[in-house]
């Protein structure tokens, strides 16, 4: 049996697990936001209604607009910088990618190697299509992805850093993305995979 407090109410749930999903067994609810008409309707039958357990993978289809999460390949969670007021940021060379590429499930798109000096982006932002899953593997050094919440270079809204270790990642989003080194390694580049 599980107690929680949720808006001011306080709520006693019973799990049973399984392999597949957590399905709840039986709800209670008590507190001050509960009113006599709503003990007219059972609050076991309200709290099934709106605790309903995931039919898949929560992390292969995040539940909100937005929502990015990266995983090394240990299973990690790889920590991103979150740029909360979502300013827009200013290019910081004339070679942002302004060319979006669509990977559905099963393509792949493998980066031209990277070269030169100063900073350096990707020819593409891409963005899933039948799929929010894509590994991403960074060869030869790291870099930094950028998310961003429509096809703009300069709409970014976090950023995450990918480094040659922890390939391949597992990147679960609905976000275009793009890549950017400052200073690459000869021959560096990235592989994507979409799932």
């Amino acid at each position: 049996m599980k107690k929680a407090t949720i808006l001011g109410m306080s709520l006693t749930l019973l799990f049973s697990l399984n392999t597949v999903a957590i399905t709840p067994v039986a709800a209670s609810a008590m507190g001050s936001n509960v009113t006599q008409q709503e003990t007219s309707q059972s609050t076991t039958t309200k709290a099934n209604n709106t605790l309903t357990a995931p039919t898949t993978d929560p992390l292969s289809s995040p539940q909100e607009h937005g929502e990015t999460i990266i995983f090394d390949k240990n299973g990690n969670v790889v920590p991103m910088t979150e740029l909360q007021n979502k300013p827009s940021l200013q290019p910081r060379s004339a070679t942002q990618p302004t060319t979006v590429k669509y990977l559905s499930k099963g393509q792949s798109y493998w980066s031209e190697d990277f070269s030169a000096s100063g900073m350096r982006y990707g020819g593409y932002m891409f963005t899933l299509s039948g799929t929010k899953n894509v590994h991403v593997t960074a060869n030869k050094g790291a870099f930094t992805i950028y998310f961003t919440d429509r096809p703009e270079a300069n709409a970014v809204v976090r950023t995450g850093y990918l480094t040659p270790s922890g390939s391949p990642y597992r990147v679960v989003t609905d976000q275009w993305f793009y890549f950017g080194v400052n200073n690459p390694i000869s021959g560096q580049n990235y592989y994507l995979q979409a799932y």
